[in-house]
């Protein structure tokens, strides 16, 4: 018999050992589903209350390209910080998000990702054809898009960068991976 066949008779369950030590397992968040509500309510109250009061004595109406903006991206970086600060647990950066799902990538997804993206253009397709396009708010233009190269960087960053990794960190990392 081979020394592998006597390995698994002596111990079924070695080989399951070792790919579960090399595959990390859902669910990967490992905090309290009360750690995860105060999470939330915290990170809603920090971005939308407090780091906001100096832009808002500032400009108190919100006017400003400028001011919204800070504003944004203030909230931003609340709900990155907060969902960090709740699945802090000790540990390096990268454990950390990685209970925040935050993973190494495959290359092998790419196409199921080239995929996905294709079905949702020809859903959105079908759905524009039988209902109509939809109307759409044009948060780029609020932002200044249009109000210099400043103004049009500053929105780019926060529209393309900090609002996406800032939502998914605190949504699904923090929230859904709470829950």
């Amino acid at each position: 018999m081979s020394s592998w066949v006597e390995g698994r008779l002596a111990d079924p369950e070695r080989g399951r050992k070792d790919r579960d030590r090399s595959r990390p397992r859902l669910p990967y968040a490992d905090w309290s589903l009360q750690r995860t509500l105060i999470g939330v309510l915290a990170g809603l109250f920090l971005g939308a209350v407090v780091l906001p009061l100096p832009v808002i004595a500032l400009d108190p109406d919100l006017e400003t390209y400028a001011g919204i903006i800070a504003a944004q991206g203030m909230l931003g970086v609340a709900f990155g910080a907060t969902a960090v600060g709740v699945a802090w647990g000790g540990g390096s950066w990268r454990e950390v998000l990685g209970r925040l799902g935050i993973r190494r990538f495959h290359r092998r997804a790419i196409g199921q990702i080239l995929l996905a993206y294709l079905a949702y253009v020809a859903a959105l397709g079908l759905y524009a054809l039988l209902v109509g396009a939809p109307e759409q708010q044009d948060i780029a233009r609020e932002l200044g898009l249009d109000a210099g190269v400043l103004t049009a960087s500053a929105s780019v960053i926060l529209i393309a960068i900090v609002a996406p990794i800032s939502e998914e960190l605190f949504f699904r990392g923090m929230f859904f991976g709470g829950l």
